[in-house]
């Protein structure tokens, strides 16, 4: 489902916030918990999905107050968990010593200073 309306930079008055809105309103309501009757939890930023309420009230607080914009997997709306994210390749390697030195010119030093050695 296409989430970008959310993006802070979309103003909730536009056609694409207020079309957004609309979709995730009957993606609630049709996987809505047959328990909550007609209601699903709003997710506005004043009832931060802690309240249900009838669908016509949350389209209300939605569009006034706004969506919870970091509420972008709607698990208290029926959108499954992603329980393992994508594993995501890398080729970095976290070598403090080589940014140390990368960064500040520091001499090259042991890792570990050889504790059995006697002092002057």
């Amino acid at each position: 489902m296409d989430k970008s309306w959310m993006r802070p930079t979309v103003p909730r008055c536009s056609r694409e916030y207020i079309l957004g809105c609309k979709d995730f309103l009957k993606f609630a309501w049709e996987n809505r918990l047959t328990e909550f009757g007609g209601e699903i939890y709003c997710p506005c930023v004043r009832c931060i999905n802690n309240v249900l309420k009838p669908m016509n009230v949350v389209e209300n607080h939605i569009l006034q107050h706004g969506f919870l914009r970091t509420y972008v997997n709607w698990t208290m709306h029926g959108e499954v968990e992603e329980l393992n994210p994508p594993i995501v390749e890398s080729n970095y390697i976290d070598d403090m010593h080589t940014m140390l030195h990368d960064a500040f010119r520091f001499p090259d030093m042991p890792s570990q200073p050889d504790l059995n050695e006697s002092g002057p």
